[in-house]
């Protein structure tokens, strides 16, 4: 944990940078949102940590003793497109329909471009310890309910098990072709209350 007497905010900078003391320090890609994008800064025995907004800490650099340099994190550079996309077509047969587990887990890497391995990778270890119907039925829930988070896959997975949900036929396969038919009915009103607490 941060100390909040002695965070910093600095704003970010296109390149997903910051300026500090006269150096620049360098952030993950995909850091700079907007004009209104700032990290947390904290410097603690010659280090500087920075979170962002949501208080995960994103970097660690060590503090320049001189103005004008570019300090620099290889890892801030290096593409992982081709690795995640490879996780994702493997995760994929963990599903009956692999072309809706496709479009979930791209849609995942698209609104969490920075956690999405994290959350990827989570969806793959619970469907180690979970059938491909429990899978099945929390893939279609999630999508039908729009939530893109891989933390939140075994809650509602557990839910939808509690209550017995039963898969409609029609769901089955083809999600982009007959989305109007991905309809999931609780028996109980246990998804209901999960879902109100999920908004």
């Amino acid at each position: 944990m941060y100390r909040n007497i002695q965070k910093t905010r600095y704003g970010v900078r296109k390149d997903n940078t910051l300026r500090y003391k006269g150096s620049s320090y360098t952030l993950p890609e995909g850091t700079y949102k907007g004009t209104d994008t700032n990290v947390f800064l904290l410097q603690d025995d010659g280090h500087l940590s920075i979170w962002d907004d949501h208080h995960v800490l994103i970097a660690s650099h060590p503090v320049s003793l001189l103005k004008g340099e570019l300090i620099r994190n290889s890892n801030h550079y290096r593409d992982n497109t081709k690795k995640i996309s490879e996780m994702i077509s493997q995760i994929c047969l963990l599903f009956s329909d692999t072309e809706a587990a496709h479009l979930y887990l791209e849609k995942i890497r698209l609104t969490m471009p920075r956690y999405a391995r994290d959350q990827i990778k989570l969806i793959a270890k619970i469907g180690e310890h979970h059938p491909k119907a429990d899978m099945d039925k929390t893939l279609l829930y999630c999508m039908e309910n729009d939530n893109c988070r891989g933390t939140d896959f075994e809650p509602v997975l557990l839910s939808l098990k509690e209550d017995n949900v039963v898969l409609p036929e029609k769901c089955q396969t083809n999600y982009g072709k007959h989305k109007k038919d991905y309809r999931i009915i609780p028996q109980t009103s246990n998804i209901t209350d999960y879902k109100q607490i999920l908004k």
